[in-house]
């Protein structure tokens, strides 16, 4: 897995909590960095380290962002950071869901979503598009060979079981993208250090799920809805990754 997130709408006239107090109420660790924006329309952030992850807390006008991601770039190796284990990605998104309802977040809550983000590298882009076409259906599948900059993306409607009169996005895309990283040795001061600089170039291959509710025009979300829907995103996504084979067979 490449990340998680769930993200949580509100109108933008809302106040939304702090970052900092969402991140010790989620993970129960206080922040390695933390940015508050003088501008408002800006988002302020929090994240930690935590058992190898990155948790990572937004807030900006209209909308809170949760995430989990890997591990910083490894500057040693140059090599990308990914969570290699999909059962460690789905229990930090199952925590954040359940510490919804302590967040104290404000209404109107108008929409919530669920994502989780699959990631292969590989050496070249022809590698790339044949990992990503084994994972693709059959009914949507196109034949790629060494084409770049590969998106497919595809949206189905639901109706909610969890929640009633409420219409669900499920979406999918499937993309290849060039992931390039440069190591620039500096001095203490900050001064670049001339030669020894390095760059990388790798294709990956991603495969990213994401559920969300039509947004509702005029009843706010309930915090017990809000954690139902998010509870049946995580579901859908779930069987999708596991029926595909996302997160084994090397993906």
């Amino acid at each position: 897995g490449l990340l998680g997130r769930i993200s949580i709408f509100q109108v933008p006239s809302s106040a939304s909590p702090s970052p900092i107090e969402m991140l010790r109420k989620i993970w129960g660790v206080d922040p390695d960095n933390f940015k508050k924006q003088q501008n408002p329309l800006l988002p302020s952030t929090a994240d930690s380290t935590l058992n190898g992850l990155t948790v990572h807390c937004s807030t900006q006008p209209g909308r809170i962002d949760l995430n989990i991601t890997p591990p910083a770039v490894d500057s040693a190796d140059m090599s990308i950071g990914l969570i290699d284990d999909t059962g460690t990605l789905y229990a930090e998104l199952v925590r954040i869901i359940k510490a919804i309802p302590q967040l104290g977040i404000p209404g109107p809550v108008t929409r919530v979503a669920i994502v989780a983000r699959f990631g292969n590298l590989s050496k070249s882009g022809g590698d790339a598009n044949r990992i990503l076409s084994n994972v693709i259906p059959e009914e949507y599948r196109v034949r790629i060979t060494d084409e770049t900059d590969f998106i497919l993306q595809l949206n189905r409607l639901f109706t909610s079981r969890s929640v009633d009169r409420i219409t669900m996005n499920a979406l999918k895309r499937w993309s290849v993208d060039r992931v390039q990283l440069m190591a620039i040795n500096m001095q203490a001061g900050g001064n670049l250090v001339t030669g020894g600089n390095s760059l990388t170039s790798e294709f990956m291959a991603n495969v990213m799920l994401e559920v969300n509710n039509v947004p509702v025009a005029e009843n706010s979300l309930k915090t017990v809805e809000q954690v139902s829907l998010l509870e049946e995103g995580l579901k859908v996504i779930s069987e999708y990754q596991k029926d595909t084979g996302l997160g084994v067979k090397g993906f």
